[in-house]
C-alpha cells in the first residue's frame, strides 16, 4: 500500500500519509503491547518509508505518477518497488533479528513487499486513476485468487520445513510475476 500511495499522491502531501502510517503502526503495537519506543521500532517503522519516499521521490519526481497502461510508467512503479524492498528487507530482517540476517529472512521480508507491489500497488493506482471497470473483469480476481492460495502454500511449507525457506520463497516469485504480466 505504501508504494501504491506515494505514487497517486504528490510529495508536499506525503507528511500526512507518513503521520497516517505511523499512527496505525504505533496503535497496531500499542494493542500487542510491543515497546514503541524502542530503537528497533523506529527503525522498523521509520526506515522502510524513508527509503520507498526517497526512491519514488528520485524516480517519479514531486508529482503523481502518469498513466500505468503506458509500460514505461509501469516499468518506473514496478522499478521504484524492486529498488526499495531490495533495500528495505535487509534493513528490516537486521533489527528483527538484531542483527543476525539470514538469507532467508531478507527474502522473506523482500518477498512480502514485491507481493504487494506487484499485485496491490497497481490496483490501488488503477482504482485511484478511476479505471475502476478493469478491476471488475473476473480473470484478473481468478487469477489473484490462485496468487494467494499459491502465496498461502508456500507460507504453509515453509513453516514445515524452514530450511527450506529460501528455494520456496525463490519458487514463490513466479506465480506473482505471471499474474502481474497476464494482468498488467
Amino acid at each position: 500500500l505504501r508504494l501504491g500511495a506515494l505514487w497517486v499522491t504528490p510529495s508536499r502531501r506525503w507528511p500526512g500519509l507518513a503521520v497516517g502510517e505511523w499512527t496505525a503502526l504505533t496503535l497496531v503495537s500499542l494493542a500487542n503491547h510491543w515497546p514503541i519506543l524502542s530503537a528497533a521500532y523506529i527503525g522498523m517503522t521509520l526506515m522502510p518509508w524513508l527509503i520507498y519516499a526517497g526512491i519514488v521521490r528520485l524516480v517519479r519526481g514531486p508529482l503523481p505518477g502518469a498513466n500505468l497502461d503506458v509500460p514505461r510508467h509501469m516499468a518506473m512503479l514496478l522499478g521504484c518497488g524492486i529498488a526499495a524492498a531490495l533495500i528495505v528487507s535487509p534493513v528490516l530482517q537486521a533489527f528483527m533479528s538484531r542483527g543476525a540476517s539470514t538469507v532467508a529472512g531478507v527474502f522473506a521480508f523482500m518477498y512480502g513487499d514485491i507481493l504487494g507491489q506487484m499485485a496491490v500497488a497497481p490496483m490501488l493506482v488503477l482504482a485511484w486513476e478511476a479505471e475502476r471497470a478493469r478491476l471488475r473483469q473476473m480473470h484478473l480476481w481468478s487469477d489473484l485468487g490462485a496468487l494467494l492460495a499459491l502465496s498461502m502454500a508456500v507460507l504453509w511449507a515453509i513453516g514445515q520445513r524452514e530450511e527450506l525457506a529460501p528455494y520456496l520463497l525463490l519458487l514463490a516469485f513466479a506465480p506473482i510475476f505471471l499474474v502481474a504480466f497476464r494482468r498488467g
